[in-house]
């Protein structure tokens, strides 16, 4: 009699460890991605911040110092001077369809501040992207 009782009781134990790891494996899952998210915005208003930055200290600033902001924090620049895109890398062809997007999304939610707005974007390969657009 105490044999299939411990029997069960083991049975019951290990599906109730079974759910207590999973629900612990989940929440640890959704927080890590949530501090990546946390982690990717503050990059970019670092980001934000250093050119924001160079164009208060001086009025010009190089093509070599924007790409290696690019190349340093992963992002991607795309900067307008009187409407007209200044293009400073080789590589903006084929990034030019996801800037229009993005400009189009920014336009259609333009702030009346002229505040930093921020934007989601995706290529046309699916892969994501956070914006951040200034007037």
């Amino acid at each position: 009699m105490l044999k299939p009782l411990r029997r069960r009781l083991t049975a019951l134990f290990t599906v109730l460890t079974a759910l207590v790891l999973s629900a612990a494996i989940g929440f640890a899952g959704q927080l890590a991605a949530r501090q990546q998210v946390q982690a990717a915005n503050n990059l970019l208003a670092t980001t934000f911040a250093a050119i924001q930055d160079r164009f208060a200290g001086t009025n010009t600033v190089s093509d070599h110092w924007l790409a290696r902001q690019e190349s340093e924090n992963g992002c991607l620049l795309y900067l307008e001077d009187n409407g007209a895109p200044l293009a400073f890398s080789a590589t903006r062809q084929q990034y030019t369809a996801l800037f229009a997007k993005g400009k189009a999304a920014f336009e259609a939610a333009r702030p009346a501040d002229g505040q930093p707005h921020s934007l989601a974007l995706a290529d046309e390969t699916g892969h994501k992207y956070n914006g951040l657009a200034v007037f």
